[in-house]
């Protein structure tokens, strides 16, 4: 019987905390490769889309403040960071849709 089929029993071999079956975790496997297995492959299928987000947002903000600065909406000429504001939430929905039918 496995653990988890023990620990639904109430049997022995129950695991009953979580301080309990990390302790165990980290015996058997040690601390980084018991804990941290699969993250590897996690964050490789993470950085396109944060790479993608962070170009869409630098390239949308640039745009948005040249825009801003050819209007004069910055009284000195100079749009403020805070302007960049809709090119960050035209970002996240681009990106954000993006990863969501890629998923599918």
């Amino acid at each position: 019987a496995t653990a988890t089929a023990a620990a639904m029993a109430g049997g022995p071999g129950a695991k009953t905390s979580m301080r309990h079956v990390l302790s165990g975790l980290v015996r058997r496997e040690g601390f980084f490769p018991g804990l941290y297995k699969g993250v590897g492959p996690t964050l490789m299928g993470i950085f396109p889309y944060a790479g993608l987000k962070f170009f869409v947002y630098q390239l949308l903000k640039k745009e948005y403040i040249h825009l801003c600065n050819a209007k004069g909406a910055g009284g000195d000429g100079s749009a403020r960071e805070e302007e960049g504001a809709p090119s960050a939430r035209t970002t996240t929905t681009t990106t954000t849709t993006t990863t969501t039918l890629n998923g599918r």
